[in-house]
């Protein structure tokens, strides 16, 4: 005869098969766990049903076997997938339910009936993403360099005006520093030139010269205009720039690094006046300036400890600059940029080197130095006209100078074509 089943929770009476005795299953109506329990006269001892552990205080009984295992034997099958069953008169295989049920079949489904699983939908393939065709002026068979999305970054906070008015100034700015590295180069090769030209021409030579100050003869004033007076303007120009390239936005990851580039270099310019304050004072009251001073005077201390302190100013400032240049490129995902930086920061290190090295080596090896100048290298610079010396030494400076101001300017050329390629990505931002 069927098993009353009355469900804990929801109240409702339903009704199971005698020999669904011992299992366990779900209430159609609130999903809770029931123990079905023995029906009345049973021969089933041992508490349990196949598949589920025995009741507490009983054994497996009188030679049941078990129909199969289930995967979870604590947990029957959910509500969401109900197993097949049939459905009959009350005390026959099918379950009937009573008071909710309203007298229908059942859904509650038992442990040891097979389950039953819906077929899988089969995932659509995925299309393979093609690439779109290569640009103009961009390689065949190298995709195209992605740009940085506006706002990506340590700037994703910075609107896209402000990079644009901050990547306007780095670009303005780099080209005032472009300028006064053209100045710069240009001061050896016009001693080069005014070398070769007194050559054929002879300067003035009348003392005093142009400003009257005695033993300043014009010759030497019109050597030291055309030396100071490119040079002058161009440090300035540098300075100005780099102050400019320090007003980067903040997506450029070289605001910091600029600035401090920037400061070096002020600070370098200002070593430079405080070195050549004495030798103006001396021209104020009449006196050619000559040679550093004397260690213990004022004014030869001031000299040396300001012209130690622009060097080592400047080359710091170079570094720091180098650097920020590298990382524009980064932000700016500019392989040309960050590859022309890289170089020159190399070339600038082996240079460093090489001076160190001789530096060095002249203090430790001073006298094998000049016993090697004197038995070969002196021999043929005196028989060189004493009219071309003074150009053959201003060309090996403008020498080294254009290769390195070429060198400087390429990175600078670099920087400014990756911006003008980001203005031309971003013309909302220009």
């Amino acid at each position: 005869m069927p098993i009353k089943v009355t469900c804990p929770k929801c109240g409702g009476v339903l009704h199971a098969p005698d020999d669904a005795g011992g299992k366990r299953g779900r209430c159609p109506t609130c999903g809770t766990v029931l123990n079905i329990p023995l029906a009345q006269g049973s021969s089933m001892t041992g508490g349990g049903s196949p598949g589920f552990p025995p009741s507490p205080g009983s054994e497996m009984g009188f030679g049941t076997k078990p129909k199969r295992q289930m995967l979870d034997d604590d947990e029957p099958p959910p509500v969401s997938a109900p197993l097949p069953r049939t459905s009959g008169p009350v005390g026959g295989p099918g379950l009937r339910g009573g008071g909710l049920s309203g007298g229908g079949p059942s859904p509650l489904g038992f442990a040891d009936e097979p389950r039953t699983t819906a077929p899988r939908p089969v995932p659509e393939p995925r299309r393979a993403s093609v690439p779109p065709p290569p640009g103009p002026g961009q390689p065949v068979g190298r995709p195209p360099m992605p740009r940085p999305a506006a706002g990506a970054g340590p700037g994703d906070d910075e609107p896209i005006e402000d990079q644009g008015r901050g990547w306007k100034k780095v670009r303005s700015g780099l080209g005032a520093v472009r300028l006064g590295v053209v100045l710069m180069v240009l001061s050896p090769i016009a001693l080069a030139g005014l070398a070769a030209y007194a050559k054929t021409n002879p300067l003035p030579d009348k003392n005093p010269g142009f400003l009257g100050v005695k033993d300043l003869p014009s010759a030497t004033e019109i050597h030291l205009a055309v030396a100071v007076g490119p040079l002058l303007l161009g440090v300035l120009f540098v300075l100005f720039g780099r102050m400019r390239v320090a007003r980067a936005p903040k997506s450029s990851f070289a605001k910091g690094m600029a600035w401090a580039s920037s400061s070096a270099t002020l600070l370098a310019v200002a070593a430079v006046v405080a070195a050549a304050v004495p030798s103006g004072i001396g021209i104020a009251n009449g006196i050619a300036p000559g040679h550093f001073q004397p260690k213990t005077d004022e004014n030869g201390a001031v000299e040396r400890f300001g012209l130690a302190t622009a060097i080592s100013a400047a080359v710091v400032a170079e570094v720091w600059f180098l650097f920020a240049l590298g990382r524009i490129g980064a932000a700016l995902r500019s392989p040309v940029l960050s590859g022309r930086a890289t170089r020159f920061a190399v070339l600038a290190g082996l240079l460093v080197v090489l001076g160190a090295a001789a530096g060095v080596g002249y203090f430790v090896y001073l006298h094998e130095i000049e016993m090697w100048w004197l038995a070969n290298a002196k021999v043929h610079w005196n028989k060189l006209d004493d009219g071309y010396k003074p150009a053959v030494r201003y060309g090996a400076v403008a020498a080294g100078a254009v290769v390195i101001g070429f060198c400087y300017l390429r990175v600078i050329g670099g920087a400014r074509k990756a911006i003008r390629e980001w203005q031309e990505q971003h013309p909302v931002a220009v």
